[in-house]
């Protein structure tokens, strides 16, 4: 797990410095995958950092694909971009925190509880969609 997570960190450096835009997408997902291979062993509670981690993978993903398309020139609306980054990294703290809420709550709550769930996930989903599909465009 370790090792996943060194191996993300040097796609992601390498992303950054040497313009490989592969590893702005290896680098997180690597460290994601050793953040998970962390939790797996074991009878482990709920990990309450997970919301912060899920926010640095995103701001990773995010702030490093546009430091990409900066490198082609300035952009024009600067502020409204760090804005929607912002608005972007705090709605993805609130979802997280309401899916491990949800997640350390008994799993015999019923229907309203999975539809809860279910419906923090289709948000949290939604919000990266549209988000990733604003910034292509």
């Amino acid at each position: 797990m370790p090792l996943a997570c060194l191996i993300g960190v040097g796609a992601l450096l390498a992303g950054l410095l040497a313009l490989w835009e592969d590893g702005l997408a290896l680098g997180p997902a690597a460290i994601a995958l050793g953040y998970a291979l962390s939790l797996a062993p074991g009878d482990a509670a709920l990990d309450r950092g997970a919301p912060l981690v899920a926010v640095g993978l995103l701001a990773a993903v995010d702030l490093g694909s546009w430091s990409i398309e900066l490198r082609d020139g300035p952009e024009e609306r600067l502020l409204r971009h760090a804005g929607l980054v912002v608005v972007l990294l705090v709605a993805a703290f609130a979802a997280s925190i309401v899916m491990l809420s949800v997640g350390g709550l008994r799993a015999d709550g019923g229907i309203a509880l999975f539809a809860a769930g279910a419906a923090a996930a289709l948000g949290l989903f939604a919000l990266i969609a549209g988000h990733a599909l604003r910034v292509r465009s």
